[in-house]
């Protein structure tokens, strides 16, 4: 064991062979700038020759199983007698981390060897960032914490911001700081990166599931989640469960009655809009099984007042809008409600089936590359929806088939930006070449490179960022384990996925409550991007503030922008990202040098 080991929300440090007084010192008062440290009880500090760090607790009480985690940022400082070589800490981590449980960054320091190791739990849903400065290892756990420490912009995360709609791993915003991928660890001393492995996400189980019997593998499947919403709630105070009436937090719902947890609150976030509000979907669940539901409608204006408060507690800008509505209920719950679960996790460990046009699509494109150079998009489209999905997919690029967000195109960023952008050594072109089914490919897609740096990242940096706690019990390691290892006919079938979820659904849900359809979270974009007359454009894509950044043509994005504001909502995803970047670094006062 570590004789000092400390689960928080959040950590900044930096590390090097006997810092000076002046460097530490010049750390605090950055920090200090960045509200990063104060002198509440729930702030620590660890200061010694080698390194200063400052962090966040969560003060939750231990839960039934000490290693989980869920949520939080681990850091280990062994003493000296603990390590007798520097070669040991990462061999004694990577074995430590098979009793790590949910979603979890770790860093660990050897400070008799020089050496400091940052992990990633395989989902990704906690992050880990480190680079050098004038000479000194900086780390953090979130980027918040970077911004006046005088890292420059790096342009190649630009050009994905605005392609991608969020930053991929490894790139980060900052020019020499890189993100610790999923699953991996990575070992660094005082002057230089020494190396980096692969974390084992899970293991095969011993027991052979495949002729194990449906009934029985529902029963073991109810109990593990019981057994992972006892170990991620907590004994006092109240715990929020986001629901939305979908499978995956209606499968919550079920674990919160079966685990008897009787302090849940299940929260739904709605508009005035009834086409896209989820109230309705979570009330039949709630109602069901007496679950108390609080469901939060924000206005325009009061979205409109928080836009830079979110930007702000963002590490980097990112395409997912539906961060606002969940820091506006974690800011308006925070002092209320102790504990956060969020519902994600269970797609990775079930897939995601392509539709027959997607498959159809995706085999044309390996077995027939050649259909790439025809120019579909001369095509006229309404023919049908085979048709038009399938010279959608031929005329798109083959790497991101399975992308749905709908960034500026490389073509479009030459012209913004002077420069021609090259997205071939991008994670998301890796996962290409190493599928080999398009169900493979579709889910590694939205798992791996998607969810963490959005569907994770907007619900912990909005809780972290406002003291509060968020818990994913999907990632239990004993539920995923079993999970991965079920027979295919229990995780997908018939372009139909999560059939053990959907059974467990029917078992404990009328059936008018299960076979409702349930499409994904919509957010009114309008309400950021037209409300107040378009105020938010205004002040933050106005030709002064883009000249002032120089990152992009302030002639050709005005074009755009005005094209945008006549009624070409076909724009939306890419004025919102234009908009997400300019006001991040119009509050970070960020920018080319």
């Amino acid at each position: 064991m570590m004789s000092k080991g400390i689960s928080c929300l959040s950590l900044c440090g930096i590390y090097k062979k006997n810092l000076k007084l002046e460097e530490k010192n010049n750390f605090r008062r950055i920090l200090e700038l960045n509200n990063t440290a104060d002198h509440s009880d729930n702030y620590f500090t660890f200061d010694s020759d080698n390194y200063l760090i400052v962090g966040r607790t969560d003060h939750l009480e231990s839960t039934t199983d000490p290693v989980v985690t869920g949520g939080a940022v681990l850091l280990f400082l062994p003493d000296s007698n603990q390590l007798a070589n520097g070669s040991e800490l990462a061999d004694w981590f990577l074995t430590e981390v098979s009793g790590f449980n949910s979603s979890w960054a770790a860093c660990l320091i050897d400070d008799r060897n020089d050496q400091l190791l940052l992990a990633r739990d395989s989902a990704g849903a906690q992050t880990l960032y480190a680079g050098y400065m004038d000479g000194v290892l900086v780390f953090t756990s979130s980027l918040t914490h970077l911004k006046n420490l005088g890292f420059g912009l790096n342009y190649d995360a630009v050009a994905n911001l605005l392609h991608f709609l969020y930053v991929p791993a490894p790139l980060t915003m900052f020019e020499g700081i890189t993100a610790v991928m999923p699953g991996e660890s990575v070992l660094y001393n005082s002057c230089k990166l020494l190396d980096k492995k692969k974390i084992k996400p899970f293991e095969k189980i011993s027991d052979n599931l495949i002729d194990v019997p449906p009934e029985e593998l529902l029963i073991r499947y109810e109990s593990l989640l019981v057994e992972s919403a006892q170990k991620h709630s907590i004994k006092t105070g109240k715990l929020g469960l986001f629901l939305s009436g979908g499978k995956d937090s209606s499968v919550l719902s079920i674990a919160v009655k079966l685990a008897g947890l009787d302090n849940v609150e299940a929260i739904t976030l709605g508009f005035s809009d009834r086409s896209i509000d989820e109230g309705e979907d979570a009330r039949h669940v709630t109602k069901h099984f007496g679950i108390p539901l609080r469901l939060m409608r924000f206005s325009e204006d009061e979205y409109l007042s928080k836009w830079t408060d979110v930007v702000n507690s963002l590490g980097q800008p990112m395409g997912d809008f539906a961060v606002l509505p969940v820091y506006a209920a974690i800011g308006a719950l925070g002092d209320e409600f102790k504990l956060f679960w969020d519902g994600t996790g269970s797609d990775s460990s079930f897939g995601i089936p392509a539709t027959y046009q997607e498959a159809l699509g995706w085999w044309l494109n390996r077995s027939a590359p050649f259909l790439k150079r025809f120019p579909w998009n001369l095509f006229p489209r309404g023919f049908s929806y085979t048709a038009d999905k399938l010279i959608s997919i031929l005329h798109g690029y083959a790497e991101e088939q399975f992308v749905s967000w709908n960034g500026w195109s490389g073509e479009e960023i030459s012209c913004l930006t002077g420069s021609k952008p090259d997205f071939s050594s991008s994670y998301l072109y890796q996962i290409y070449a190493e599928c080999r089914t398009p169900i493979e490919h579709k889910t590694r897609t939205l798992c791996e490179v998607w969810e963490p740096e959005n569907a994770y990242r907007k619900v912990v940096q909005s809780a972290n960022s406002q003291a509060s706690v968020v818990r994913f019990p999907f990632l239990d390691k004993r539920l995923t384990q079993f999970t991965r290892n079920l027979p295919e006919s229990q995780r997908y079938f018939n372009r139909q996925n999560k059939i053990l979820i959907r059974a467990l659904l029917a078992k404990h849900l009328p059936e008018h409550i299960v076979a409702k359809p349930k499409g994904s979270f919509m957010f009114p974009k309008q309400y950021i991007l037209n409300g107040r007359n378009f105020e938010l454009i205004k002040r933050y894509l106005s030709d002064s503030v883009i000249k002032n950044h120089r990152l992009v043509d302030a002639k050709i994005a005005g074009q755009y922008v005005k094209e945008y504001m006549q009624g070409n909502k076909n724009l939306e995803d890419r004025i919102w990202i234009l908009l997400m970047l300019h006001t991040w670094l119009e509050i970070g006062k960020l920018g080319r040098i």
